[in-house]
Protein backbone atom coordinates (compact mmCIF):
# COMPACT_ATOMS: atom_id res chain seq x y z
CA UNK A 1 0.00 0.00 0.00
CA UNK A 2 2.85 2.38 0.79
CA UNK A 3 4.30 1.78 -2.69
CA UNK A 4 0.96 2.66 -4.31
CA UNK A 5 0.79 5.91 -2.34
CA UNK A 6 4.36 6.81 -3.26
CA UNK A 7 3.79 6.14 -6.99
CA UNK A 8 0.34 7.73 -7.11
CA UNK A 9 1.45 10.83 -5.23
CA UNK A 10 4.40 11.46 -7.50
CA UNK A 11 4.15 14.84 -9.20
CA UNK A 12 5.40 13.10 -12.33
CA UNK A 13 2.18 11.07 -12.63
CA UNK A 14 -0.09 14.09 -12.37
CA UNK A 15 2.29 16.15 -14.47
CA UNK A 16 2.44 13.55 -17.24
CA UNK A 17 -1.34 13.19 -17.36
CA UNK A 18 -1.91 16.96 -17.33
CA UNK A 19 0.77 17.58 -19.95
CA UNK A 20 -0.66 14.88 -22.20
CA UNK A 21 -4.17 16.28 -21.87
CA UNK A 22 -2.89 19.83 -22.41
CA UNK A 23 -1.33 18.78 -25.70
CA UNK A 24 -4.51 17.26 -27.07
CA UNK A 25 -6.91 19.79 -25.55
CA UNK A 26 -4.78 22.85 -26.24
CA UNK A 27 -4.46 22.11 -29.95
CA UNK A 28 -6.02 24.58 -32.35
CA UNK A 29 -8.63 23.49 -33.22
CA UNK A 30 -9.03 21.28 -30.15
CA UNK A 31 -8.69 17.58 -30.88
CA UNK A 32 -10.95 16.53 -28.01
CA UNK A 33 -14.17 18.24 -26.99
CA UNK A 34 -14.52 19.28 -23.33
CA UNK A 35 -17.03 16.42 -22.85
CA UNK A 36 -14.57 13.89 -24.22
CA UNK A 37 -11.81 15.26 -21.98
CA UNK A 38 -14.08 14.80 -18.96
CA UNK A 39 -14.82 11.22 -20.03
CA UNK A 40 -11.10 10.53 -20.45
CA UNK A 41 -10.34 11.97 -17.01
CA UNK A 42 -13.15 9.94 -15.41
CA UNK A 43 -12.00 6.76 -17.17
CA UNK A 44 -8.42 7.39 -16.08
CA UNK A 45 -9.50 7.96 -12.48
CA UNK A 46 -11.54 4.74 -12.53
CA UNK A 47 -8.73 2.71 -14.06
CA UNK A 48 -6.04 3.99 -11.72
CA UNK A 49 -8.13 3.41 -8.61
CA UNK A 50 -7.73 -0.36 -8.77
CA UNK A 51 -4.14 -0.46 -9.99
CA UNK A 52 -1.20 -1.89 -8.11
CA UNK A 53 1.90 0.23 -7.62
CA UNK A 54 3.61 -1.65 -10.42
CA UNK A 55 0.70 -1.04 -12.79
CA UNK A 56 0.74 2.66 -11.88
CA UNK A 57 4.47 2.83 -12.49
CA UNK A 58 4.06 1.03 -15.83
CA UNK A 59 1.29 3.45 -16.82
CA UNK A 60 3.47 6.39 -15.81
CA UNK A 61 6.34 5.12 -17.96
CA UNK A 62 3.93 4.68 -20.90
CA UNK A 63 2.54 8.20 -20.43
CA UNK A 64 6.06 9.56 -20.24
CA UNK A 65 6.97 7.78 -23.49
CA UNK A 66 3.87 9.18 -25.19
CA UNK A 67 4.61 12.64 -23.87
CA UNK A 68 8.13 12.53 -25.31
CA UNK A 69 6.68 11.54 -28.67
CA UNK A 70 4.01 14.24 -28.56
CA UNK A 71 6.55 16.91 -27.58
CA UNK A 72 8.98 15.97 -30.37
CA UNK A 73 9.61 18.48 -33.17
CA UNK A 74 8.05 16.05 -35.66
CA UNK A 75 4.86 15.77 -33.63
CA UNK A 76 4.74 19.54 -33.15
CA UNK A 77 5.05 20.02 -36.91
CA UNK A 78 2.31 17.46 -37.57
CA UNK A 79 0.07 19.04 -34.91
CA UNK A 80 0.54 22.53 -36.37
CA UNK A 81 -0.19 21.31 -39.91
CA UNK A 82 -3.24 19.37 -38.71
CA UNK A 83 -4.53 22.52 -37.00
CA UNK A 84 -4.15 24.53 -40.22
CA UNK A 85 -5.66 21.70 -42.27
CA UNK A 86 -8.70 21.36 -40.01
CA UNK A 87 -9.15 25.12 -39.66
CA UNK A 88 -10.03 25.55 -43.34
CA UNK A 89 -12.48 22.64 -43.45
CA UNK A 90 -16.22 22.89 -43.31
CA UNK A 91 -17.59 22.22 -39.82
CA UNK A 92 -19.25 18.92 -40.76
CA UNK A 93 -16.11 17.54 -42.40
CA UNK A 94 -13.92 18.65 -39.48
CA UNK A 95 -16.34 17.08 -36.98
CA UNK A 96 -16.27 13.79 -38.92
CA UNK A 97 -12.46 13.71 -38.87
CA UNK A 98 -12.26 14.64 -35.19
CA UNK A 99 -14.83 11.96 -34.32
CA UNK A 100 -12.32 9.35 -35.54
CA UNK A 101 -9.44 10.68 -33.44
CA UNK A 102 -8.25 7.83 -31.21
CA UNK A 103 -7.81 8.17 -27.48
CA UNK A 104 -4.12 8.95 -26.94
CA UNK A 105 -4.26 7.44 -23.46
CA UNK A 106 -5.39 4.11 -24.92
CA UNK A 107 -2.67 4.02 -27.59
CA UNK A 108 0.76 2.55 -27.10
CA UNK A 109 3.83 4.64 -27.91
CA UNK A 110 4.27 2.55 -31.08
CA UNK A 111 0.63 3.16 -32.09
CA UNK A 112 1.08 6.87 -31.46
CA UNK A 113 4.23 6.97 -33.60
CA UNK A 114 2.41 5.08 -36.38
CA UNK A 115 -0.53 7.52 -36.22
CA UNK A 116 1.83 10.50 -36.41
CA UNK A 117 3.52 8.90 -39.43
CA UNK A 118 0.12 8.34 -41.04
CA UNK A 119 -0.84 11.99 -40.51
CA UNK A 120 2.55 13.11 -41.85
CA UNK A 121 1.98 11.00 -44.98
CA UNK A 122 -1.44 12.64 -45.38
CA UNK A 123 0.23 16.04 -45.05
CA UNK A 124 2.76 15.09 -47.73
CA UNK A 125 -0.03 13.95 -50.07
CA UNK A 126 -2.11 17.09 -49.48
CA UNK A 127 0.91 19.32 -50.07
CA UNK A 128 1.84 17.36 -53.22
CA UNK A 129 -1.72 17.74 -54.50
CA UNK A 130 -1.63 21.47 -53.80
CA UNK A 131 1.68 21.83 -55.68
CA UNK A 132 0.31 19.86 -58.63
CA UNK A 133 -2.85 21.97 -58.62
CA UNK A 134 -0.83 25.21 -58.62
CA UNK A 135 1.38 23.89 -61.45
CA UNK A 136 -1.69 22.87 -63.44
CA UNK A 137 -3.28 26.31 -62.93
CA UNK A 138 -0.04 28.02 -64.06
CA UNK A 139 0.13 25.82 -67.16
CA UNK A 140 -3.52 26.49 -67.97
CA UNK A 141 -2.99 30.22 -67.43
CA UNK A 142 0.00 30.13 -69.81
CA UNK A 143 -2.13 28.24 -72.35
CA UNK A 144 -4.89 30.89 -72.10
CA UNK A 145 -2.33 33.71 -72.43
CA UNK A 146 -0.85 32.06 -75.55
CA UNK A 147 -4.32 31.59 -77.02
CA UNK A 148 -5.19 35.26 -76.36
CA UNK A 149 -1.93 36.42 -77.96
CA UNK A 150 -2.57 34.22 -81.00
CA UNK A 151 -6.13 35.50 -81.25
CA UNK A 152 -4.92 39.12 -80.99
CA UNK A 153 -2.32 38.46 -83.69
CA UNK A 154 -5.00 36.88 -85.92
CA UNK A 155 -7.30 39.89 -85.41
CA UNK A 156 -4.45 42.28 -86.19
CA UNK A 157 -3.63 40.32 -89.37
CA UNK A 158 -7.32 40.28 -90.36
CA UNK A 159 -7.48 44.05 -89.83
CA UNK A 160 -4.43 44.57 -92.07
CA UNK A 161 -5.96 42.37 -94.75
CA UNK A 162 -9.22 44.33 -94.65
CA UNK A 163 -7.32 47.62 -94.88
CA UNK A 164 -5.19 46.26 -97.66
CA UNK A 165 -1.98 46.66 -95.68
CA UNK A 166 -1.11 42.99 -95.60
CA UNK A 167 1.46 41.51 -97.90
CA UNK A 168 0.82 38.01 -99.12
Amino acid sequence: MARICSVASRPALCGAILALLALVVGAAPPVYSPDRVQRIKADLATRTTGMTSYELEYMLEGLDDKLHILESPEATEVREWLGRYLAVMADDRRAAILADVPDVLEMSAADLTAKLTEIDEKRTNVERGARESRRSRREFGAFIDDARRAEAADRAQLGRIRRGDAAF
